[in-house]
């Protein structure tokens, strides 16, 4: 069941892919395939930011869990095997499909959890979208882009690197572990993108 509906959504993402690259054919391929992240992150950020608005119990049948597997195994096909995207996709994927096929877990703070790294990526993706965009040289020369940049900076740290402490101590010690390695991970970039506002 479990994997039929991942397929689905893979198979989804395959038509968003096609859909996007035929409505910007302009832009480059980078840009392209920002964009379709951005799309992932703002699709389970904002399904998961709903349920908490309406006080929405989670569930293992949310369909943001199906996307999410569903995107990440899209994805693969961008990166080498064993790169760090890689890994980061098989890691995430598994830790959700975890999720999906526990009975005894309490789901709210894995749902937290996903939807503060999700939430976190977002300013990421658009300052991304600037430097890879065909018009990107006029951004460069732009002082906006380092303030972009600052902005994207506290918003990653924050919420990729500080707030998952804070449901990390409640939930199964095999997902503490998971994403203590995305938190490392995500320390790691938030130093990258301090060195990219240091350079501009």
């Amino acid at each position: 069941m479990f994997i039929i509906k991942y397929a689905q959504y893979v198979c989804g993402w395959f038509i968003v892919s096609k859909v996007i690259y035929r409505l910007f054919k302009h832009q480059n391929s980078k840009w392209k395939n920002n964009l379709i992240s951005f799309l992932n992150a703002f699709l389970i950020s904002g399904s998961i930011a709903r349920e908490l608005y309406y006080n929405i119990p989670a569930s293992q049948n949310a369909y943001y869990y199906y996307s999410g597997v569903g995107y990440f195994l899209f994805d693969m096909k961008n990166y080498p095997v064993y790169s760090t995207y890689w890994t980061h996709h098989i890691l995430s994927i598994v830790l959700i499909a975890s999720v999906q096929n526990q009975t005894d877990i309490i789901l709210d703070d894995p749902r937290n959890l996903l939807f503060v790294f999700e939430f976190g990526n977002l300013p990421m993706y658009l300052v991304y979208g600037l430097l890879t965009s065909i018009h990107n040289s006029r951004w460069k020369k732009n002082k906006l882009l380092k303030i972009f940049m600052i902005f994207e900076f506290i918003w990653f740290s924050f919420f990729r690197c500080v707030v998952p402490f804070m449901f990390i101590p409640n939930i199964h010690h095999l997902y503490k572990l998971g994403a203590l390695i995305i938190i490392l991970g995500s320390f790691k970039w938030a130093i990258s993108i301090l060195n990219n506002i240091n350079k501009q």
